[in-house]
């Protein structure tokens, strides 16, 4: 197959983004160094690949390395009955040494995994849309969710199941992990609640296939049989590479074989390539299922089945159920069952006989089989507890970061002091107990990675140590060892980040002791324990090294020391840097390969970063890609400077669109560019018609921006979260001398409001926040938070330094509207600048900092009407209000008028604001610092008691109050001419000369026709 420079780099890109992703092996040091020579790696890999009889295949050095990783242990005598009194110690360590010893060892299991070359996973990654796509394709996107390609939407007249035209612009090459693997479960629980609610009796089962990738024979891809049944006729390029992707697998399981044994099938685990294939295999399984059960519900994340059948027998036991099954889905399964005298280990199993996978071993086996016999009322509590639990976990994962004040309620919550049986007793799968442990140690690691991104170390030192003691005493155990591997990376990495070099040593030196005990107390199947967990050290010790390249500073010398200790404690053979000027040079390369804790983008935008891009490459039709396009228009749009080109066309995490939409918000009036950035940098979707438009201003008029609403989220009555939040002068001086105050404490502040405003009862749609509120750094996070979970957001940021002029600071209001004008829910973020600084700001700036307020970027907005669906509104931020022209070019425009405020002076503002009501004749949303109060929801209301339908002040904690906008009366008062003031009238009359100004869209009652002449 002849394959262009311009596929090669579209190759390039997804495999890149996987490699990231994959936490089996460290590949940062192989990509950057990949790109430090990219033009000559690319001609030389597209000579390699284009040759008529490539020798690539058969080459293990061009293919990569074998390795290991820890999979799972079993200690001795674990399935047996135990007759003796229960005896636990609370030391994990203690309790290991009396249940193993050098004679009665515990049974450890490695995975083997593929150590792949750059060049190899960017062939993967070429095959798959080269080729694989083209069986991904086959597959019904009801049936099977996991390890999916990306995919553009299906037309609207395909039938159901179809799969969208592949999308080659995206970084991504599968879909997200968790999305599809919620839906699946979910979907599952909700079919068994439906039947059984319609009085059914079910049959519930989930089982996943043993070691799935190990066991497929991969020549199937060219089965005449298979090609046939799923209907894909495959040219002869294509039948070619498909070969040559086949024989390299069969050189790596050589390898494997030789190495540890073990069968020479299988698929290379932590290849793009082997999730697509293994998921494709069963597609006749799949058919099967559906055609001859019909089933209430069937659903497969790759191997992971759950089926959920209407079924009126009584099955005496699991395998008697197992029978049946096989039975039903003869002769693609068969049912088989352990005679006497056979190994009893799996138990009862159900055999796929594909015709076309001859060669792969394919088992349900029983010990990972749950099966659930339903009905009536017991049937619904036993799945109460199974969706409460991922209900919570879902929740959790969509809270802003909290962390907990003690070790042991880390523990708690982290599920690291919870018995496995408490666990199963609610478990859906045999395999979710340890899911859910390593579910809850996750989340509770992104927090404390959420407050080592958002906060000064020195501010948290205390609980952030408390975690290390935690991590030290849970996770250096041999059952945690197998259990938690893929996570030690990422606690050094906190740790360099963080500049705590004693608790690192002190974690990487925990090992010792670890595996000195594992070597004296495990053995493995294919008796290769040792070399087993030799290539699991080294490959942990080289991911501990990217983890330390990716967070560390300044401190090459105590790296070098760091990365001393991880070779001597854990593998000698781990590569990475070993001098200080080496170490230097690999951090910088991190950044610029994007694969450091913070992304190329944020270094980009905050202009840090000064390196000088590699020429373009010379090939047109390479510099006509997308990405080259939007690279572009966006620095262009957003006046900034030129970037690392291959840091942004070979993205491992791309731009946000919030930050789009936030730094160049002149796109929104071309839509045309807009989606040119957004599918390039991005590679996501947008309709050609999105709802979203953005209208230049009259002479004496706002800008008008229309922003899209999510379906069915559209209010007459939207309701608004009044925040009465306190921000100190030593916060606001900070922020004036550009050293923002990133405490604990006020992280946890500001985190614990706002989810209790969208945990708030009623919901609110919007929530306002005071002027200099939001710290910038924690701004993005925090509202893309809320937006996920449905409350826009309008708050004042805290003053940001000018880049180019430090004595000049902005003032401005994050404006965060959810929408879903792309194609997908999301958000729509803008910075709307204050314009002139109150009289007493503008003096205090002066004098205390030798500061001036800058004036507005020429690419800002000039205090917009927002449309957020049918509801309009403006920001002013404080002072604004104050000028009588703001708000002239208002009235008439807009329901209602949000102010975030920081007003000493609220008698007078007091004044303003109910003359603002009544002149703009509008709603008037204002939140101020709690320390002066005042924070209100005013109304042009005709009955004076009505008129603050909230007004808070006062109070020592944080707290919102939620009130309700009756836009839609208002607007059929306005509609009018002239005023109704009849006794039943909400409202009192609008200002004379209101009718000339009162804007078209806003107008619910036709207007009069006019005399003709």
């Amino acid at each position: 197959m002849k394959i262009s420079l311009e596929q090669l780099y579209t190759a390039y890109r997804k495999a890149k983004k996987e490699a990231f992703q994959d936490t089996n092996c460290a590949h940062g040091l192989k990509f950057a160094k990949y790109e430090q020579r990219l033009a000559a790696n690319f001609a030389r890999l597209l000579k390699t690949i284009n040759q008529t009889q490539p020798d690539w295949p058969t080459d293990i050095n061009f293919i990569g390395a074998l390795t290991c990783i820890p999979k799972s242990v079993t200690p001795p005598d674990t399935d047996k009955p135990v007759a003796t009194i229960h005896c636990q110690s609370s030391d994990p360590e203690e309790q290991w040494k009396r249940r193993c010893s050098s004679r009665n060892r515990a049974t450890a299991d490695f995975r083997p995994v593929i150590d792949a070359s750059v060049d190899y996973l960017v062939i993967s990654a070429l095959w798959v849309l080269e080729v694989g796509h083209l069986y991904d394709e086959k597959l019904d996107t009801r049936y099977a969710v996991g390890n999916r390609l990306r995919r553009w939407r299906p037309k609207p007249e395909a039938p159901a199941g179809t799969a969208g035209r592949l999308n080659t612009l995206s970084p991504d090459l599968f879909q997200p992990y968790f999305v599809a693997y919620g839906r699946w479960r979910s979907a599952g629980l909700k079919a068994m609640r439906t039947e059984l609610k319609e009085g059914h009796r079910v049959v519930a089962v989930t089982m996943d296939l043993k070691r799935f990738y190990h066991q497929i024979d991969a020549n199937f891809l060219l089965h005449e049989d298979y090609l046939a049944q799923i209907g894909l006729t495959l040219t002869k390029e294509q039948r070619t590479f498909t070969r040559q992707l086949i024989e390299s697998f069969a050189t790596f399981n050589r390898v494997l074989h030789e190495q540890i044994g073990g069968s020479a099938r299988g698929l290379p685990v932590g290849l793009p390539a082997s999730g697509l294939i293994a998921n494709v295999v069963l597609s006749q399984f799949d058919r099967h299922v559906v055609s001859r059960l019909n089933p209430s519900y069937y659903a497969r994340y790759v191997d992971d089945v759950f089926l959920v059948l209407r079924h009126s027998d009584e099955f005496a036991d699991g395998a008697a159920f197992l029978g049946w099954l096989g039975e039903q889905l003869s002769p693609v399964a068969t049912a088989i069952f352990p005679r006497n005298g056979e190994s009893q280990t799996d138990g009862p199993a159900l055999k796929l006989n594909l015709p076309y996978a001859d060669g792969s071993e394919l088992l349900f086996v029983g010990k990972k089989q749950k099966i659930f016999q339903l009905e009536g009322p017991h049937g619904l509590d036993l799945i109460g507890p199974i969706e409460e639990q991922i209900r919570q976990q879902t929740s959790e994962h969509r809270d802003l970061p909290h962390l907990p004040d003690t070790e042991s309620r880390m523990a708690h919550r982290a599920l690291l002091v919870t018995s496995d049986a408490t666990l199963n007793a609610d478990a859906l799968r045999k395999a979710d107990a340890v899911t859910l442990r390593r579910s809850g140690f996750a989340m509770l690691l992104g927090d404390v990675e959420a407050h080592v991104r958002d906060l000064d170390a020195a501010s948290w030192s205390p609980l952030r140590h408390q975690f290390y003691d935690l991590a030290h005493r849970h996770l250096l155990t041999p059952n945690a060892f197998f259990d938690y591997s893929r996570y030690f990376p990422r606690i050094v990495g906190i740790m360099t980040a963080c500049s705590d070099w004693d608790h690192a040593r002190r974690f990487v030196g925990g090992f010792r002791a670890l595996l000195a005990c594992l070597r004296k107390t495990c053995k493995s199947p294919n008796n290769q324990f040792k070399r087993c967990l030799r290539e699991a050290c080294t490959t942990i010790a080289e991911r501990m090294i990217e983890a330390v390249l990716q967070s560390a500073r300044n401190d090459s010398r105590k790296v070098r020391e760091l990365f001393k200790q991880i070779r001597k404690v854990l593998s000698l053979d781990a590569k990475g840097p070993t001098g200080t000027k080496q170490i230097s040079e690999a951090r910088e390369q991190m950044v610029l390969l994007d694969w450091a804790r913070f992304t190329y983008a944020t270094h980009w935008l905050k202009e840090t970063v000064d390196a000088d891009p590699p020429a373009k490459p010379k090939d047109f039709q390479v510099r006509e890609l997308p990405p080259f396009r939007a690279m572009q228009i966006f620095q262009d749009a957003a006046k900034l400077p030129k970037p690392y080109w291959p840091a942004l066309m070979f993205p491992t995490r791309p731009i946000p669109l919030r930050e789009i939409t936030a730094r160049a918000p002149s796109l929104l009036e071309d839509g045309e560019s807009l989606s040119a950035v957004v599918s390039g940098l991005r590679g996501t979707w947008m309709p050609e018609q999105t709802g979203l438009s953005l209208t230049s201003p009259a002479p004496d008029g706002p800008h008008k921006l229309v922003v899209p609403k999510i379906a069915g989220s559209v209010k007459s009555k939207p309701r608004v979260a009044i925040t009465s939040i306190e921000v100190s002068d030593d916060e606001w001086a900070a922020a004036a001398e550009g050293t923002p105050s990133l405490t604990l404490e006020r992280y946890r502040r500001l985190n614990s409001i706002l989810d209790a405003v969208v945990a708030g009862r009623p919901k609110p749609d919007y929530v306002i926040l005071p002027e200099c509120c939001l710290p910038r750094q924690w701004a993005m996070q925090m509202a893309g938070k809320i937006l996920a979970r449905g409350v826009s957001l309008i708050a004042g940021l805290e003053y940001r330094v000018d880049s180019k002029k430090p004595d000049l600071l902005h003032n401005e209001a994050l404006v965060a509207l959810r929408t879903d004008f792309p194609g997908y829910q999301t958000g729509l973020f803008l910075l709307q600048p204050k314009r002139q600084p109150a009289w007493p700001e503008l003096q205090h700036l002066d004098s205390d900092f030798g500061k001036a307020l800058a004036p507005p970027s020429a690419t800002s907005l000039f205090h917009p009407v927002y449309q957020h669906g049918g509801f309009h509104f403006g920001v002013l931020i404080c002072s604004e209000l104050t000028d009588i022209q703001n708000r002239r070019r208002f009235q008439g425009k807009v329901d209602a008028l949000f102010i975030p405020e920081w007003n000493q002076d609220i008698e007078s503002f007091a004044t303003l604001v109910e003359s603002a009501a009544l002149d703009v004749h509008a709603y008037i949303v204002q939140a101020n610092n709690r320390r002066y109060g005042d924070s209100r929801l005013r109304a042009p209301m005709k009955i004076h008691h009505q008129r603050d339908w909230v007004r808070v002040k006062g109070g020592l904690n944080d707290y919102f109050v939620i009130g309700a906008i009756d836009y839609m009366n208002l607007r059929r008062f306005q509609s009018h001419a002239i005023p109704p003031t009849g006794a039943g009238e909400l409202f009192k009359p609008f200002p004379i000369g209101f009718p000339d100004r009162f804007a078209a869209a806003r107008r619910t009652i036709p207007s009069p026709p006019q005399p003709t002449s």
